[in-house]
């Protein structure tokens, strides 16, 4: 490190070369800091399209970004107003009695707040790296990760449906026999689907790591 060629502010950057891990193009930065080396090692081809000199068009990134902001911004709303219905019907339960239908009402302000914080989480995500660009490291899984929190809320949505309507059932309202064994058959098709997308993710995780 004492032979690097430091510049002024006791920086030095390395000529580009291709990361013995990742096999992509990288450079590596050294700072010298009170005798100490702080060295990073940075993606070539991302730090370019972070700082917009390769592969960038003004209009279609001001666009596009315009476009994913109001977009998350909906849907930041819609998952805020299904919040605020559960809240309420939670509410009207609890302050004012309302006995008409217990169990329906219950289950309904479970399933609008399961489902408003399921869309949250997605707008969150679509603002944070459509919009802000939080990171400069670009997880090649994110989109999976996101899709898979996404399915993992719907079916546990539809899980406490599916209760709802057996719990019916249980107290004599046979009318929706049929009803939930569609929906326990869908659900768990969903399961068995959604365990599949993690095991096939997590497979080709394995195997871009073993490369």
């Amino acid at each position: 490190m004492q032979k690097l060629p430091f510049n002024n502010e006791d920086f030095y950057i390395s000529n580009p070369y291709i990361h013995y891990r990742t096999g992509k193009a990288s450079l590596s930065v050294v700072h010298m800091l009170d005798d100490v080396y702080y060295v990073f090692d940075l993606n070539l081809i991302g730090l370019l399209e972070e700082l917009k000199l390769i592969e960038y068009n003004s209009i279609y990134d001001k666009t596009k970004r315009t476009v994913y902001f109001f977009g998350a911004l909906m849907l930041a709303l819609v998952s805020v107003t299904l919040i605020l219905y559960g809240a309420y019907v939670f509410g009207e339960i609890l302050f004012f009695h309302n006995e008409n239908d217990l169990l329906h009402s219950i289950f309904q302000s479970i399933i609008s707040i399961t489902l408003g914080i399921a869309i949250y989480d997605l707008a969150s995500q679509i603002f944070e790296h459509e919009v802000l660009f939080i990171s400069f490291q670009k997880e090649e899984d994110r989109q999976y990760k996101i899709l898979g929190k996404f399915l993992t809320s719907i079916i546990i949505a539809l899980s406490i449906e599916t209760l709802m309507v057996v719990f019916k059932i249980v107290l004599g309202d046979y009318s929706k026999m049929l009803s939930a064994f569609w929906l326990l058959l869908g659900t768990t098709l969903m399961f068995v689907g959604l365990a599949y997308f993690y095991k096939t993710i997590k497979a080709s995780s394995c195997k871009d790591n073993e490369n």
